[in-house]
């Protein structure tokens, strides 16, 4: 809760000149997307530990590390694939200076 919190507040922080009466639903609205959205991923984790009873530190560790690492990678596929598409353009291009796609 107090990350969602924290969220909200660095979020909200970019909204100068605009007085308290005016941001509040946008807050409310910002901190409960932020509760929904942190939530989602600590939902199988809190079950996994209740349901095989769980208490190690290591535990939640590696499954934070894990949904951190599966959260990085559809943003490094989609990097990948725009690299790609580039290369194509610059060898349509006529310019074949670049190295053979391996």
């Amino acid at each position: 809760m107090a990350g969602c919190l924290a969220a909200t507040v660095v979020i909200s922080s970019f909204a100068v000149n605009v007085q308290l009466s005016e941001m509040l639903p946008f807050l409310l609205l910002i901190f409960a997307v932020t509760c929904v959205l942190t939530a989602i991923p600590a939902a199988p984790t809190i079950w996994l530990s209740r349901r095989f009873q769980i208490r190690s530190f290591l535990f939640f560790a590696c499954s934070g590390a894990a949904i951190g690492v599966l959260a990085c990678l559809s943003r490094l596929f989609g990097q990948r694939r725009e690299i790609q598409k580039l290369e194509r353009e610059v060898r349509a291009a006529g310019n074949h200076t670049l190295p053979p796609h391996t």
